[in-house]
């Protein structure tokens, strides 16, 4: 299973080939949460990747989308392509341009319906209407036939609007989200209760559209169009915690907080009004009161996004005389934002920026551009984890672009995608740690986008075993956490050549010299039982390269999959009905994330996996 987006003339990716960047390895509910990490030099084309995936918000393309590489028309016609594949089955979504005259023009965003009913129109007129009454009218009076929507109830002129729909909803939706706050949480409100009363008309027919998402859910649970939000990094600390009724219209945080609780500025100002008039403290504690206990609510998301059972945190909001406070509560003590751990303050800038006026569901996408680039080396370490574990926790992808070395995990190399350049032209490696064997040094394309020495990317005091791929990696990382061995650094290889092949044994020898000027001090290098693996050690008998056959272990173990036992090889899907093992990232990357901690493995397995770890404790 793989869920991804091509790439095809979109600026300078997939020019003249098609170029893929892969989000996940399941299509399942449950096993969806996944970071990706995007790396590369300068200039790459990383950037390009993101806004990619940014433009399946609007459904829509740019005149900057068109490639300046080539003038040629065949090559000036961008798309991308959201897709997931399952075995031979095949969903997918093609956003593309059209043109005429040499002026582009974009595809009309396809709706669950082609006409709008007289029930519905009372909605989108309160839609209207309610950015109206927040100075947004100048939004759609561009809008054709504008005055009839707001005014009409007659349904023939409702049937003029109708050619216009989807452009009132992408135009309402734009704005919305460009002013953010309270306007996304009234597109997310109202746009949802609109949706929910329209019914598919055109004849009985639905488009394929509304096809492919009805069975795609049916069948995995998800909706196959992810909500996706870019983030933009803004941190918050406990200056921003406290305000004044005269600069509360300044305060990005506070609009935020009152937009999720649909508290109205004016509403405290006319409170803070009547007290000075007045002179009664009872004016803002009555409407303290009420603003707390909508923060409940506020508190309650923040909790179950966050994964807090116990001592989970409470939010209010403190009217004072010449003050107002957000104060927050861990059980009955009062916390203080500054001093808490940089995963929970990233967490909190990422809740109160985006997610709190954002409903996140599995399947959605979040994507942050050079993330963590002001923490320390701790403080980058600690987020990665924290973003890994919260895609997993729910059911989300995370895709980040970066350049810190830091934000790189060498037990999940599997996480990353290398953009490179080659004559102004992007290419996506999604499967970067299984290096071709003319270079098989799997760190190379990670040091050169991040410019960065080996010892930065691991202990070089550590035991190294280079391993002859990717699944065999993965396997060996899987258990290696499970046996909490922190001791062992596994590196993959793209194979150690083809047996048998002309220029197999120069191939092997070019090999061993690489990982060798790669690990200088006793490096060790792991093959199955086959004639190549037992070739690849012959070669280095008298060389600096530790080579050992996994039948050196134990003579069944010809290919790592064969350490599992029987029951665990149908189990995790390992074996194909015709006796074949399945050597694909995608199942040994969902092993390593999902199964190596939900599944029970028989006994059997943990202890041919014990065997292989204390051979090489011993190497």
């Amino acid at each position: 299973m793989e869920r991804m987006i091509q790439f095809e003339n979109f600026r300078n990716l997939g020019f003249k080939q098609k170029e893929k960047l892969v989000l996940n390895y399941s299509l399942e509910k449950g096993k969806m949460g996944n970071l990706v990490i995007v790396v590369g030099a300068n200039n790459s084309g990383k950037s390009n990747v993101l806004d990619g995936l940014a433009e399946f918000v609007n459904l829509r393309l740019s005149e900057k989308d068109v490639t300046t590489l080539s003038f040629e028309e065949a090559d000036r016609h961008p798309s991308l392509t959201l897709c997931a594949k399952d075995g031979n089955d095949i969903y997918s979504y093609k956003l593309t341009d059209n043109r005429e005259n040499n002026i582009v023009k974009y595809p009309k965003p396809k709706l669950d319906c082609e006409t709008v009913k007289k029930e519905d129109l009372q909605i989108l007129k309160y839609l209207l209407e309610a950015f109206k009454s927040y100075s947004m009218e100048d939004s759609f009076q561009t809008i054709k036939n504008y005055d009839k929507l707001v005014k009409t109830e007659n349904e023939l002129e409702i049937e003029e609007i109708d050619a216009n729909l989807s452009n009132i909803i992408q135009t309402l939706k734009a704005n919305a989200h460009r002013h953010g706050g309270y306007y996304s949480y009234v597109w997310d409100d109202v746009f949802n209760k609109f949706q929910n009363t329209r019914q598919f008309l055109n004849n009985g027919n639905e488009s394929e559209e509304t096809k492919l998402k009805k069975k795609f859910v049916d069948k995995y649970g998800i909706d196959f169009f992810p909500n996706i939000y870019k983030y933009s990094e803004k941190q918050i600390s406990d200056n921003h915690l406290k305000t004044t009724v005269d600069r509360i219209n300044d305060s990005a945080f506070f609009k935020s907080v009152l937009g999720i609780i649909n508290v109205n500025v004016d509403e405290i100002r006319n409170a803070y009004n009547t007290f000075y008039n007045l002179g009664s403290k009872g004016i803002l504690k009555d409407l303290e009161n009420k603003i707390n206990k909508k923060m409940k609510t506020v508190a309650k998301c923040f909790n179950d996004l966050y994964r807090i059972e116990k001592e989970t945190y409470e939010f209010e909001i403190d009217l004072e005389s010449d003050s107002i406070f957000f104060i927050m509560k861990r059980g009955e003590q009062s916390i203080v934002l500054d001093y808490q751990s940089t995963g929970f303050k990233w967490f909190f800038n990422l809740y109160f920026n985006l997610l709190c006026t954002n409903t996140l569901k599995a399947g959605d996408i979040v994507l942050m551009d050079e993330p963590a680039t002001n923490l320390h080396v701790k403080g980058q370490q600690e987020l990665r984890v924290f973003l890994k574990n919260f895609a997993i926790k729910n059911d989300i992808t995370i895709v980040l672009a970066t350049h810190s070395p830091f934000l790189i995990d060498m037990d999940y190399l599997d996480e990353l995608r290398v953009v490179t350049m080659n004559n102004n032209v992007s290419c996506i490696s999604n499967d970067f740690s299984t290096i071709d064997t003319d270079d098989p040094d799997s760190l190379k394309p990670i040091k050169e986008a991040l410019t960065v020495a080996n010892h930065t990317l691991y202990d070089p005091d550590k035991k190294v075993v280079f391993v002859e791929g990717i699944t065999d990696y993965n396997y060996m990382v899987a258990f290696k956490k499970k046996f909490k061995n922190e001791d062992i650094v596994f590196l993959p290889i793209r194979g150690i050549g083809k047996y048998g092949s002309k220029e197999f044994e120069d191939k092997q020898k070019e090999i061993s010299k690489r990982l060798i000027k790669i690990k200088k001090h006793s490096p060790i290098l792991m093959v199955d039982g086959d004639n190549a693996g037992k070739s690849m050690k012959k070669t280095n008998n008298d060389s600096a390269l530790t080579v050992f056959t996994l039948t050196e272990v134990k003579p069944e173990f010809k290919t790592i999959e064969n350490l599992f036992s029987e029951t665990d090889q149908k189990d995790l899907g390992l074996i194909t009905k015709d006796g074949k093992y399945v050597k694909h990232s995608s199942k040994s990357s969902l092993f390593k994330s999902f199964y190596i901690n939900t599944k029970t493995l028989s006994r059997d397995t943990e202890e041919n996996f014990k065997l292989l770890f204390n051979h090489i404790e011993h190497l």
